[in-house]
């Protein structure tokens, strides 16, 4: 089985050398890519738009909001899947699926008839499509092939102009913060982020919004006004955990789910893999895919709480501002070992550059070998000392796979032991 689902994905992911990136993209271009990416839907499963859609978007806690809501959903008895991304260890992990994860067996057979519906798609004429584009498709359908009454997207970057945007107004939208983030593509500006994750906001929708600032805040209710939307504005929460929780509450409250069934869920909740995941008690190793000032700082309140200062292994990709996390991590780490992922879907930043932002004091030798690095680091350091392994998604993933692998993963349909 784990053959053929990995076959699948090396299928899927070899049509993706068609595309070209749009240079410097314009909302026009931007505009016509969403439209792309409906059509092919559209080829793929023509009814999946039919669905009841929620739509999470923000800087921080997109993936943690997603998932506390396919829970509250999926424990007050409906059929729910839901949309994640990056994925951490492996592809299969993108698609949740009521308690656990789409079959694998299930996602290649999708896989395979999206790849004889792409080839349709391309022989009209059509634009070719991105990896993220081509994976936002086929989780819709996916889920609407497995009969989801509820589809649960996470944005992958943005709002306005992401893939997942290509949806009807849906039952709910979430804006879960905002801060600065992939300011490549959305500006640099707070004020800039804010109207482009605000491209959620539909038609008479409903939105849940957990930013405070009143400068923020006003944006919001503009965009809101101009499209006779509603929203809803989630009180400050002492910590990004609290927060999270609230805006699922809020959002599924909207939906009818007494406030009761909403306790009770909450109380079952598991977080995401590589979320502050403690995946090691002897030595305590932590794994945490912390990938912006922001959420490094919610990282460093965490590893307030523990015993000891940890020994920090960090790496980021090329585009992260790498200086202020790791002027943030300095505070309460031992040692940071500068090191990167080896996934080749986003480039690393080089361990050597990493290395000239560390102070003297924490400094250790930089490493290419990730796992190495671990190694190395688990068998110099004191039993009693703490390892948090953060700055990425992709190195947090990569290095879970010591502990749960993608074949324990794909063969039992979950990121946690069964």
């Amino acid at each position: 089985m784990i053959t053929d689902y990995q076959s699948a994905y090396q299928s899927l992911l070899s049509l993706t050398n068609l595309h070209t990136p749009i240079q410097n993209p314009n909302p026009r271009q931007l505009s016509a890519s969403l439209s792309n990416t409906k059509t092919f839907l559209r080829m793929l499963a023509p009814r999946a738009l039919q669905a009841n859609f929620i739509h999470v978007g923000g800087t921080s806690g997109k993936g943690s909001t997603t998932t506390i809501i396919h829970h509250i959903l999926h424990q007050t008895g409906h059929t729910v899947g839901s949309y994640l991304s990056p994925h951490t260890t492996t592809y299969l992990e993108r698609f949740q699926f009521n308690e656990n994860l789409i079959p694998a067996k299930t996602l290649t057979k999708n896989i395979q008839t999206l790849h004889d519906k792409y080839t349709t798609y391309l022989t009209k004429g059509n634009t070719p499509l991105s990896f993220f584009e081509l994976s936002t498709a086929l989780a819709i359908a996916t889920f609407h092939n497995a009969g989801a009454n509820w589809i649960v997207l996470e944005v992958g970057c943005g709002g306005e102009y992401d893939a997942t945007n290509l949806i009807p107004t849906p039952r709910v939208a979430v804006l879960t913060n905002i801060d600065k983030d992939h300011t490549a593509l959305l500006g640099n500006s707070l004020a800039a982020i804010a109207r482009t994750k605000a491209g959620i906001i539909k038609s008479r929708g409903q939105i849940v919004i957990g930013e405070t600032r009143p400068s923020l805040k006003s944006i919001f209710n503009q965009i809101a006004a101009h499209k006779n939307a509603t929203v809803h504005y989630a009180p400050k929460a002492p910590n990004h955990l609290t927060a999270n929780a609230t805006l699922a509450h809020m959002a599924t409250s909207l939906l009818g789910i007494q406030t009761d069934q909403i306790t009770t869920a909450l109380a079952s909740y598991t977080p995401l893999p590589c979320r502050f995941e403690y995946i090691s008690q002897k030595p305590l190793i932590i794994l945490d895919g912390a990938h912006s000032p922001a959420k490094i700082i919610s990282t460093c309140n965490q590893i307030a709480s523990l015993p000891k200062k940890p020994h920090v292994l960090f790496a980021c990709t090329q585009t992260k501002n790498a200086s202020d996390m790791i002027k943030t991590l300095s505070s309460v780490a031992a040692s940071i070992t500068p090191t990167r992922f080896t996934t080749t879907f986003k480039k690393a930043a080089s361990p050597t550059e990493l290395h000239k932002h560390i102070p003297h004091r924490l400094r250790k030798p930089p490493q290419l070998d990730p796992h190495l690095a671990l190694k190395t680091l688990i068998k110099t350091t004191k039993k009693d000392e703490p390892i948090v392994i953060t700055g990425s998604l992709y190195l947090a993933g990569e290095l879970r796979s010591n502990w749960i692998t993608e074949h324990d993963i794909v063969t039992t349909n979950s990121s946690f032991p069964i």
